[in-house]
């Protein structure tokens, strides 16, 4: 497929605007102009163009939905194909006239080659981010234009193999509502040690009441041990007194009988 014009007919900021690709001995066309020219929505004008505008599409801040519309002239196989693009779910695809021409996105499939707006955003509709989204895509080689590209840029020819054998390790140790795997086993185990260690624990009021306990306790104990140190020295007092008690009791004895 080639393009060979592209109608901004309303859309974006672009109101009846055309871009001319002619055909040249090198088929490149260079669109290029300051921040804010429209580049990135003319890039995003051709894709919706070919898949239909997006229903919440970002470039209504003009035109409204039930106006905008893209067109375009498309060649292939030694076809050529005008037509315009409106958003709507019916009678979308226009010909050159303004009239709907039967068919709609079926129109289109002889240019496409079967790819799809994913395939197509992936492979074509390339800006900084998607470039930057598509880099980390290869890395994790999610689909297979990733595993492809990785393989070969990495030489490991076999990364499905690997990916395979790191799911299945991967499935060992981990599956849904699957409790013999070995990471359901360890948060078994887990579980039971908190619940034994709940089992252990105290509450705040527990611990206050624990500590209050404790606190009287030893209030209880510094009183017992003054009153036992008390008692201690009456006790020796007294013992003093049972030992001198009969020496004096003599000597009172013998003063009396002299006298």
């Amino acid at each position: 497929m080639r393009i060979a014009r592209l109608d901004l007919l309303r859309y974006g900021r672009f109101t009846d605007v055309s871009i001319e690709l002619p055909r040249a001995e090198r088929d490149i066309h260079i669109v290029f102009g300051p921040n804010e020219a429209g580049k990135t929505t003319s890039l995003t004008a051709i894709e919706d163009m070919l898949f239909g505008i997006h229903e919440r599409s970002p470039y209504s801040f003009l035109h409204s939905y039930q106006t905008m519309c893209i067109g375009a002239v498309l060649e292939g196989s030694g076809n050529r194909f005008e037509f315009q693009r409106l958003k709507k779910r019916r009678d979308m695809i226009l010909g050159p006239d303004g009239n709907p021409l039967p068919g709609d996105e079926r129109l289109l499939a002889p240019f496409l080659g079967g790819a799809d707006r994913d395939y197509f955003d992936r492979m074509f509709n390339l800006s900084h981010g998607r470039l930057a989204e598509g880099g980390r895509a290869i890395i994790e080689a999610k689909d297979d234009v990733g595993q492809m590209l990785f393989a070969a840029g990495t030489g490991l020819a076999d990364l499905r193999e690997r990916l395979k054998k790191l799911e299945d390790e991967a499935d060992k140790l981990w599956a849904p509502k699957a409790k013999k795997r070995l990471y359901h086993q360890a948060q078994n185990r887990w579980e039971e040690a908190k619940s034994r260690q709940r089992k252990h624990e105290l509450s705040v009021s527990e611990w206050k009441e624990a500590h209050e306990t404790l606190s009287n306790a030893k209030e209880t104990l510094r009183k017992c041990r003054k009153e036992h140190e008390e008692k201690s020295k009456e006790l020796k007092k007294l013992v003093r007194i049972c030992h001198v008690h009969a020496p004096i009791r003599q000597q009172h004895e013998l003063k009396g009988k002299i006298a």
